[in-house]
């Protein structure tokens, strides 16, 4: 699998000078990426293909340090977890498969 489009991307209405009049375009350093739309399915609003739109930059933008965040949690409950306390061993268990998702690995 090819490497996605370098992070920040960003919301925008506008695409190469043309504007689009709502905030439904998503790019990257290197231009379009996607563009959430109600063409396909015309029951949804505007609002909401602009708030996908936010939604999806969002998740992408901060998904590096979530899963790095996920990683150091992980870390530091298994080095300071009682071998007997199933407790932690699940949100270990939990945090591993979370990490493996996010990375496409599972």
């Amino acid at each position: 699998m090819s490497k996605h489009t370098r992070i920040p991307w960003e919301v925008s209405e506008e695409l190469d000078g043309v504007y689009s009049g709502s905030k439904t375009w998503i790019k990257g350093a290197r231009g379009f990426i996607a563009k959430t739309t109600n063409q396909v399915r015309p029951c949804l609003k505007k609002e909401e293909c602009e708030a996908n739109a936010h939604f999806i930059v969002t998740a992408c933008n901060c998904h590096d340090e979530l899963v790095g965040a996920c990683k150091d949690a992980k870390s530091a409950l298994t080095k300071f977890a009682l071998p007997n306390y199933s407790g932690i061993q699940v949100q270990i268990t939990e945090l591993a498969q979370l990490i493996a998702k996010a990375k496409g690995e599972d």
